[in-house]
C-alpha cells in the first residue's frame, strides 16, 4: 500500500481502457475484465459545459466487493490501514478509517465483505483535474486496498464518480443537459429513455423543447460498459459516472 498520495493532478490516468488480465490493478488476482478511468475522463464527459453552473458536490469511490467469510474486520485490516498512515475509528463491527482527503471502510455482507475507499473533491479541484493532463486514476485509487485475506474473495470492483451541480436559471438545465447528451451520443453512447431529446420546437440556446422536472436518464457505452445516470430535480442535477472495474 502507498505511503503517500500524490495530488491527482499528477497521477497517471488510464482513461477508459480495457486491459488484458494480471495488468496492474494490486491483489486483483487473474482478473478476466480489467478496466480503467480517471477523474479527468469522467467530468468531460459528465460535465463538457459548465458555464451557467456551480458545482455543489463531488465523489470519487472505489469499492471492492468479496465472498466468503468477513471475520473481525478490525483484526483483518487494522493493521495494514494504520501502516498506511490511516487513523482507525471507532465504529463498531464496521471499520471506519480516515487519511485527509481519503477515506476507507471495510464492512460485512451477507455474502462476506465490501471495501471502499473515496474521497470528495472540492470545486477548484474539479476544474484542475478536468484541464490536466494526468489525474487521479482507478488504478491508483485501488492501491490502498489492503490484500485479500485468507477466507475472502474478490467478486467484482466498481468505480463510481459523481458530480451534483446547479444551473443559475431555471432554463439552464435544458441546455447542459442537452450539451451531455449530444457530446456523449455523438461518441457512440446509447440513451435510454429518448422520448425527451427527439421532439419538440427549436430554443434560441440550440436545445430542443424543455425536458421533464424531474427527469431520469442513462446513458450506456457499450464497449466498456460505462453508465452515465443523470437526475434532475429543478436547477439541481446529479450525474453519476458509473464502471466496473475488475471482474474475476
Amino acid at each position: 500500500m502507498p505511503t503517500r498520495v500524490l495530488p491527482w493532478l499528477l497521477l497517471v490516468p488510464l482513461a477508459g481502457c480495457a486491459r488484458c488480465a494480471g495488468s496492474g490493478a494490486p491483489d486483483a488476482g487473474r482478473a478476466a475484465v480489467h478496466r480503467s478511468s480517471d477523474l479527468r475522463s469522467g467530468y468531460n464527459i459528465m460535465f463538457p459545459e459548465y458555464r451557467g453552473a456551480r458545482i455543489v458536490s463531488s465523489r470519487a469511490t472505489l469499492t471492492r466487493v468479496y465472498a466468503g467469510d468477513a471475520g473481525d474486520l478490525h483484526q483483518r485490516f487494522d493493521g495494514a490501514i494504520k501502516a498506511a498512515g490511516f487513523t482507525v475509528e471507532d465504529s463498531g463491527p464496521s471499520l471506519l478509517a480516515h487519511r485527509p482527503p481519503w477515506v476507507f471502510e471495510a464492512a460485512a455482507t451477507a455474502q462476506g465483505a465490501q471495501l471502499t475507499v473515496w474521497l470528495d473533491v472540492k470545486e477548484d479541484d474539479v476544474g484542475k483535474a478536468m484541464m490536466a493532463p494526468a489525474s487521479l486514476s482507478t488504478d491508483s485509487m485501488a492501491l490502498w486496498f489492503p490484500p485479500t485475506p485468507a477466507g475472502l474473495r474478490l467478486e467484482h470492483e466498481d468505480y463510481e464518480l459523481s458530480l451534483r451541480w446547479q444551473a443559475a436559471f431555471d432554463e439552464r438545465p435544458w441546455f447542459l443537459i442537452r450539451q451531455l447528451v449530444s457530446g456523449a451520443t455523438a461518441s457512440g453512447w446509447q440513451l435510454s429513455p429518448r422520448e425527451p431529446f427527439v421532439a419538440g420546437e427549436k430554443l434560441p440556446d440550440g436545445g430542443a423543447a424543455p425536458i421533464p422536472d424531474p427527469l431520469d436518464l442513462e446513458l450506456s457505452e457499450p464497449h466498456s460498459g460505462t453508465r452515465l445516470a443523470v437526475h434532475r430535480e429543478g436547477r439541481l442535477v446529479t450525474v453519476r459516472y458509473l464502471l466496473r472495474t475488475l471482474e474475476p
